[in-house]
Order: C-alpha cells, then structure tokens, then sequence
C-alpha cells in the first residue's frame, strides 16, 4: 500500500506541476488546446455521424436477419423492380429458409379531415404482418396481425408518435379514439415506439394494404418486400434458394416471369447504402485532420523543449532521472490532449446540431445521430492517443538532450535544437504539407465534380417554377370527378396575376412523390411481347400546361390540349430517348404506340418532347411517355405554376387550393429549383466537409509552418548578423530563410502527391466527369500550397533581413 501511497502521490505531484507549468506558459497552452481541440472536436463529430448510421445496428429484432427482396430484370443487367402479389405469394410458399415476408407499397399522401383546415399526411401502406416481420412492437395498444392481411381493409390505423403528439394532443386514451383520413372515421389501433426508423419511408400513419392470396395478375408489380431470414440462414443460401424459385417461376409463368430473377440485399445495405461511401471518405479526410494537428501540436512542444532544456539539465543535475523527466513531460501532454477532447466534445455538439437542423446531405437514421456514450468513449481514445503521441515525441526529445551529445547540441548561443530536433520539426513540417495538400487536391476535385453536376442540363427550366402535392379522396372517386378537379384546379391557377402556365403531373422530375412505374410498351407494326420481356418506358399522365409550366420544350407535334377527352382519340407523347429508340432514324408523330396499363391499349404519338433528368442530374435520360390525365385520370398529382414571381405566387396558390375545396389539405408548396438542389444533397454534403477539413488542415499547415520558421529564424538571428556583417545583403538573408521554408514545402508536396494518387483513385467512383488523377488539379492544388508555405515562412525572414547586426553582435 506504500509503494502504490507513493505512486500516487508522485502522479498528483507530477499533475500539479504540469498543470503549473502550463498555466506559467497560457499563450502555449492555449494554441496547442486550440490546435487538438479542432482535429479531435471534427473527428468527434463525424464519428457521432458514422456511428449512428453505420455502426449502430438498426432498431429492430435480430436486425441482420432482414432484407430486402426485389425482382430482378436480367435484360437490364439485373436492375431492381417491385414484384407482383401473385409473385409474393409463390415465395411465400416455395422460399423455406424465409422465416417471413412483409410488403408495401409507395407511400402516399392522405387527408386528416378531422381538422380544420385539413391535413395532410404521410401514409405507409403495408401488409398485416409488416411489423411481425420487423420485430416491432407498438408503445401502445397493438399493431396489425398477419391474420388481417385476408380481410377487407378495415377501418384502423397505426399513427406515430409524432402524429399522436402534434395533432391529437399526446392524449393517453388515444387507443380506441377516433381519427377522419379522407372523410372516414378510422379507428387508432396502436401508436409506434417515437424511434421507430420505418423502412418504407417516413409516415405519419400506417394502413394495411388488405393483400388477398389469389390476385393473378403478375404484370402488376407495385409491392416492394421484406423478408425475415431464419436463424442461422446466409445470405448466400438465401440467395441459391430465391435463384431456385425465379428459375422454377420462369418455367411456370413464361409470359410473365421469363427473364426475371429475386434478389437479396441486406436492409441495412438499402437503407445506409447511398451514403456510405460519402461518410467514410469524410471519416478519412478528418482522421487526416487530426494527423495534421497533431504534427502541429508536438512541434510546439518540441519548441517547448527547447526552451526549457536548462531547466531539464538542472533537474538532472539535482537528481531527476530521465525516466522521471519523461513521465513529467508525458502528463503536461496528457493536460493537453484531455482540454483539447473537452473542447473537442463541445465543438462536436455543435456541429452535429447543426446537421441534424438542416439535415445535411439527407442521411438516413438523421434522428440517431448524438454525442452519446459511444462517441464520448472515441473521443477520450483519440485524447489517450494524442497525449501519447506528443508525449512520447517531447519525452523522448527532453531524454535525448540530458545526454552527454544532448547537451553539446544544446550549448552556445546558436541553440536550434540540434540537429536532431532540426529533423524531427522539419519532418512534422513535411507530414504537415503532405497531408494538406491530399485534402485540398481531394476538396477541388469534388469542388470540380459537383460544379460539372450543377452545369447539366436538366431538360427543363427550374426556375420560375412552383410545384404543389394533391392527393384527392374517396369524395374523387370517380374518375370523371378526379379529372374534373385537376382541370379546375390548373385553369384557376392560370389566371391568377403573374402566372404564364399551369399544369399537373404525377411524377415530377427530381421529386419522389407521385406514382412512378414502368409500362410495357411496343410499336403497332409488331408482334405483341411477351410483357416480362419487352421494353419498358416511364409511364405519366399530365394535363395541358404542364409542359409549358415545367419549362419541357417540345422537339416535334404538340402538347395536350383541353379537347384530349375521355371521349376522345388516345393519344401520347413521348419524350425523345423513346422516340428514337422505338423508331431509329424515323419521326415519330403520328406513330401508333401501344402500351399495358391494366390491358394493351392502343395511343397515336401527337408530340415528342425533350428528355428530362428524372432521376438525378448524374443519371442518364430514361424513355418516358405521358398520356391525358383526362384519358387516364390520377388522384396524386404535382401541380406545377410558372410565374413571373413565383414567391408572390405561393400564397394565391394556396387561397386557389382551398377555394375550389376547403377540404383538400393544404399542400406542400416547393420551388422547382430546390427540388433541383434537394438531388444534389449528398454531392453537397461530401463537398462542404471536405472544403471544410480542407481548409482547417490549411490553416493548421500554414501556422505550424509560420511557428517553426519564427523560432527557427529567431535563433538564427546571431548567424544572421555575422552574415550581414561580412557583406551579406537583406536579400540574400532572405533567400537563405525562406529557401530553408522552400525546401521542406518541396518535399512535403512531392510526398503529398505521391499519396494523392493513391487516395484519389478510391473516390474516383464518386466523382462526375473529373479524373481522379487530373494533373491540373495537382498543380494547382501544388501551387497554391507553395506560395502559402512560403507567405507563411516571409514575415519571419523580413523581420530577420532588417535586424541591425551591430545592435545584435553588442547583446553578446
């Protein structure tokens, strides 16, 4: 008990002492906090970020059982596709190492009626057993049973938590209460746990789908699945075993099946998949960061040695080991590197509040993403590790200097720390623009990449543009009601002032909303195909307007005009990617076109229209073909209004919307161009982190550098004054002390582009249009990395050129 009484004594005297020793040094102290408070407090942060949504596993029961099935188009080269209930049912039946399969389809948009105005909210439709499949339990009453997927849909609901909350008040008898979505009284069933990560997307309420056994039609592919594994199953012999099945419906169902396959893939690959690649290289520049700081850091300390190498030699002198002198050194670093993690945790809770304000690059699982205790354990590891790696350098420097050499190094007035600590600093200094010069080339290459992004055209004109959702009810019905409604709606809104154009489409370019599927499709003059077989185009149907309102510019033939009826000749238009690949080297107006929607249907090409950028300004152009809301009427509709003031224009939108029905929910209204700039979020995200990163290694580079060459050069200022006493001038002083500066930046840019090479070609699948290895980028970045180095090593070495050397040789 002694010796460990002694220890610990010896360690709280060893604390004090550093502690004291720091506060007689603040302006030290204080830079060398700041330094690893900014590299631990950034890589805090992205670790808060990469531990909620990749590390963590997802809230559900046995998590990695679940996955997402899809069907498979093997003519496309195996792209993704929703499959049919008839499909579902045969791998519920054929699929024996499942131990379950749940479905849903897209979520829609419903009417909280009950309110005044109404509501709109955001509605999941799934099967029965969907949370049985998840593992999810309601917080309360009781989610849907398997048993009720064979019932007629019922009138019950499950709700959020949120939705309980905001709209009903968070009322504990809410279970049993009674709710109006579009005009009917639905009775709430349960209410979800308030962390429930719905993988359909979020909602506000949940509706079953009432799937029935039997449904033939395999040509109706509007389900997405999820399926339960059993213990114990691989995905590799869950995926031999779904091979087995669409061969043995292939057989089967020829007409429908022929050259589909079922694949498998991890849920949480398909939830955190997109951003993944970006967060990691994120993770990867700021662990460069960090590197960076921590050069910077011990080559203050190092400096620190340097001053106090005649109170280490007396310590010595008095009996102090070098054991001792080291552990005394360790824990001043160790003082540091802990401020530094407590700055870095209150740095880190900034930034991670606001992402989760603005939703930076709309990552998924935003809501999970905290300082907890996970995060707080990685930050007192990168604290242990930094106090070490400074430690280490400066004991290791202080015991190399109570030597015999040490102190002959350490002698006269000439005292730059030796050679040997010369060549650690320089080494730091080195590390320092290397590392830099890999986050700034990464930075302009994505800089370059989004900046390509942004210049694409998307086949329409944003701008201008204002875009509302419709989900009309039960009350529009009808079909002839539906399109009574959208046609009132988009003539009302053409003659509001300033308005050039209106019209309504269901699916938008760049916006999820709306119903989005493939159709079947083949000309006239040729057989009918095999439906899982043929080719396949994006199915819309628009109003007139709609393409003037949405800036689409017709190449050929007209758009739709107000006599295209129900009752009138079908007809369609086509976008160019379609024309020209249904007819090569042919015009395509007055073309006949047949396509599936419920039967083959027969449409003569009136117009043919530019391509648009429906999914993503980087994906390629997408055969489209819309046809009459009229002819094919829609309740979920995107209204699009061009105005010469479209900011003006929201609010007479909306008064239109609730005159023509107060009970219409008042819609999300969104300007066209920040849908545009919604798609491009996650390029956004990666870009702002590595231009900020980027930017601090700079600053960190750059005055570690400034710091090494005013110390350097103020020991030098004896050398100096002899030089410019023997002749020599304050050009040639300055030449030698920013050529010392020049040297180690050469050598840190060559090493840093020897490591660029290597890290850009692992973001080169990320990048639009831009070589991972563009030697412009490299130059430039090398350049401009250069000219800083050297900015930062001029003040000292003028101040130096202008010392007068008399003042100087009489000060001894």
């Amino acid at each position: 008990m002694g010796a460990d009484g002694g220890s610990m004594r010896d360690f709280w005297r060893e604390l004090k002492e550093g502690a004291r020793g720091l506060a007689r040094r603040p302006g030290f102290s204080v830079v060398a906090v700041l330094t690893l408070g900014m590299g631990i407090g950034a890589n805090t942060a992205i670790f808060s970020l990469v531990n909620a949504v990749l590390l963590q596993p997802l809230p559900y029961r046995q998590p990695e059982q679940l996955v997402r099935l899809f069907e498979t188009n093997l003519a496309k080269g195996g792209s993704k596709e929703m499959t049919s209930v008839s499909n579902l049912e045969d791998w519920r039946k054929q699929a024996g190492l499942f131990a379950g399969f749940a479905a849903w389809q897209r979520p829609a948009t419903l009417t909280l009626t009950s309110d005044t105005p109404a509501v709109e909210l955001r509605a999941s439709f799934v099967s029965a057993n969907y949370f049985e499949v998840l593992g999810v339990s309601a917080a309360q009453g009781r989610t849907f049973t398997p048993e009720e997927d064979a019932e007629a849909p019922a009138r019950t609901v499950l709700i959020s938590d949120g939705f309980w909350r905001r709209q009903l008040g968070g009322r504990p008898s809410v279970v049993g209460s009674t709710v109006q979505i579009e005009g009917k009284d639905m009775s709430v069933m349960g209410v979800l746990p308030a962390d429930f990560v719905n993988p359909a997307g979020d909602a506000d309420v949940w509706l079953k789908i009432g799937i029935r056994p039997g449904d033939t039609d395999r040509g109706q592919t509007y389900l997405q699945v999820l399926a339960r594994l059993k213990p114990e199953v691989t995905y590799a012999q869950a995926q031999a075993e779904l091979d087995r099945v669409a061969s043995g419906l292939a057989a089967t169902f020829p007409n429908s099946n022929r050259g589909r396959g079922i694949a498998a893939a991890p849920l949480m690959d398909e939830i955190v998949g997109g951003v993944r690649r970006p967060l990691l290289l994120v993770l990867g520049a700021v662990g460069l960061l960090l590197l960076i700081a921590c050069a910077n850091a011990a080559n203050l300390f190092l400096l620190r040695n340097t001053e106090r190498r005649a109170e280490m030699a007396i310590r010595a002198a008095m009996g102090a080991s070098r054991i001792r002198i080291m552990r005394q050194l360790l824990v001043e670093a160790g003082i540091v590197s802990l401020a530094g993690g407590a700055l870095g945790v209150i740095l880190a809770s900034g930034i991670v509040g606001v992402v989760k304000s603005f939703g930076l690059g709309q990552l998924p699982r935003l809501g999970d993403i905290r300082v907890d205790a996970t995060t707080l354990a990685f930050t007192a590891l990168l604290s242990i590790l930094t106090a070490g790696l400074c430690g280490l350098v400066t004991g290791c420097d202080a015991a190399w200097g109570l030597g015999a050499q040490g102190l002959r190094e350490g002698g006269g007035r000439n005292i730059n720390g030796g050679r040997r600590q010369g060549k650690a600093r320089s080494t730091f200094v080195v590390g320092q623009v290397a590392l830099t010069l890999i986050l700034l080339s990464a930075a302009l290459l994505f800089t370059q990449s989004l900046l390509r992004l942004m210049s694409v055209d998307p086949g329409f004109h944003p701008e201008g543009a204002l875009v509302a959702r419709i989900s009309l009810g039960e009350k529009y019905e009808e079909n002839e009601r539906k399109a009574a409604y959208i046609r009132d709606l988009t003539e009302n809104l053409r003659h509001l002032p300033g308005v050039t154009a209106a019209g309504a489409v269901t699916v938008l370019p760049m916006n999820p909303f709306g119903i989005d599927f493939d159709v079947p499709y083949h000309r006239l003059d040729e057989p009918e195909p095999v439906r899982s077989a043929a080719a396949k185009a994006r199915f819309r149907a628009a109003t007139p307007g709609y393409f003037e309102a949405i800036g689409m510019p017709m190449a050929l033939g007209r758009g739709f005009m107000q006599t295209d009826r129900a009752n009138s000749p079908r007809v369609v238009v086509v976008n160019q990617a379609l024309a020209e690949k249904a007819w090569p080297g042919r015009s395509a107006l007055g073309q006949t076109l047949r396509f599936f929607w419920a039967d083959w249907q027969t449409y003569e090409v009136v117009g043919v229209v530019g391509n648009a950028k429906s999914y993503g300004l980087a994906a390629s152009w997408r055969p489209e073909l819309f046809v009459p809301n009229e002819q094919i009427p829609y309740s979920v509709m995107n209204i699009v209004v061009r105005s010469t003031d479209i900011r003006a224009a929201a609010g007479p939108v909306r008064e239109a919307i609730v005159a023509l029905d107060p009970h219409q929910p008042l819609s999300s209204l969104a300007f066209m161009s920040d849908l545009i700039a919604d798609s491009l979020a996650r390029e956004r995200f990666t870009f702002v982190w590595l231009a900020a990163f980027a930017s601090l290694a700079l600053v960190l580079a750059t005055l570690g550098i400034y710091t090494v060459a005013s110390y350097a050069t103020s020991q030098r200022r004896g050398e100096i004054a002899v030089r410019m006493a023997l002749g020599a001038t304050p050009r040639d002083v300055l030449v030698l002390t920013v050529g010392s500066g020049a040297r180690l930046s050469l050598i840190g840019i060559v090493a840093g582009l020897v490591g660029s090479l290597s890290v850009t070609r692992a973001i080169e699948g990320v990048l639009f249009e831009v070589e991972a290895t563009d030697p412009l980028t490299f130059l430039a970045v090398s350049a401009f990395l250069l000219a800083t180095t050297l900015a930062a090593t001029w003040a000292p070495a003028w101040r130096a050129a202008r010392v007068d050397p008399n003042a100087v040789l009489r000060e001894g």
